[in-house]
C-alpha cells in the first residue's frame, strides 16, 4: 500500500486505485503459488517490497531509510539471489543522490542499515559455510572460491532463459499462457505483463489522438 501511495498518489479520489493495485498484488499467481509450499520466496518478497516502497520515495525520514536497509539486507541474508534486486535499487539510490533529492545521511543510512543486517542475519551461516566447504556462498560462486565440494563452473539456471528472439519479445503472452518454466517453475499463467503493455499502447494512442 505504501508504494501504490507513492505510485497512484495519496489523494481521496485516488484511494479505489491504490486498493485495487493492492489486492492484484496479492492475488498474483506466481505469488499464491508459493504461499502453501516451503520455499522462503514469500519472505522475501515482503523483506524485498519493504526496501523498494524506501528507494521509490522521494523523501524517505531516516528512520524508513534505516529499516528499508535492514529488509534489504535481510532478504539477501535469507536468500542470497535476491542480491539482483539490491544493483536496481542501489541505482535508484545514486541517483536520488545525485539529484539531490536525499541528504547524504540518508544514502549512508541505508547502505550502513544493510551490510549490518547481511552480517547479522548471515555472518554465521556464511563463516559456518566457509569453515566446512571452504566457500561462504556454497555452492555460488565456486569459480571464484574453488570449493572441493561443488563444481568450478558458473551456475546459471537456463530454463527461464528464452531461447531465441522471439521467444524473449513474445515472453509477456508466453507468461499468460498455463506453462511450466515461462517465469516460474510451476503453472502460474500471469496476465499482468501483457495486460500492462496493452495498458501503455492504449494510452499512447489516445495521447497522440487528443494532441
Amino acid at each position: 500500500h505504501r508504494i501504490a501511495r507513492l505510485v497512484v498518489g495519496d489523494a481521496a479520489d485516488d484511494q479505489a486505485w491504490r486498493w485495487l493495485a493492492v489486492g492484484a498484488a496479492i492475488t498474483t499467481p506466481v505469488f499464491l503459488i508459493t504461499l502453501g509450499s516451503s520455499t522462503n520466496d514469500p519472505l522475501c518478497t515482503a523483506l524485498l517490497l519493504l526496501a523498494l516502497s524506501v528507494a521509490i520515495d522521494p523523501r524517505p525520514s531516516l528512520r524508513a531509510s534505516v529499516l528499508g536497509g535492514c529488509a534489504m539486507g535481510l532478504a539477501i541474508a535469507i536468500k542470497p539471489t535476491s542480491a539482483v534486486f539490491a544493483l536496481p535499487m542501489a541505482a535508484l539510490a545514486i541517483s536520488r543522490l545525485l539529484a539531490r533529492q536525499w541528504p547524504l545521511s540518508r544514502g549512508l543510512a541505508g547502505t550502513v542499515s544493510a551490510v549490518g543486517a547481511l552480517a547479522l542475519a548471515g555472518g554465521f551461516w556464511a563463516w559456518w559455510l566457509w569453515r566446512d566447504y571452504g566457500n561462504p556462498v556454497f555452492p555460488l560462486f565456486n569459480q571464484v572460491f574453488r570449493s572441493p565440494l561443488a563444481p568450478d563452473g558458473v551456475i546459471a539456471a537456463i530454463r527461464f532463459l528464452p531461447e531465441t528472439p522471439f521467444d524473449f519479445l513474445a515472453r509477456p503472452w508466453l507468461m499468460a499462457q498455463y506453462k511450466r518454466f515461462v517465469s516460474a517453475e510451476a503453472f502460474v499463467p500471469d496476465i499482468r505483463p501483457g495486460l500492462g503493455i496493452a495498458c501503455a499502447a492504449l494510452a499512447c494512442l489516445v495521447a497522440m489522438l487528443r494532441r
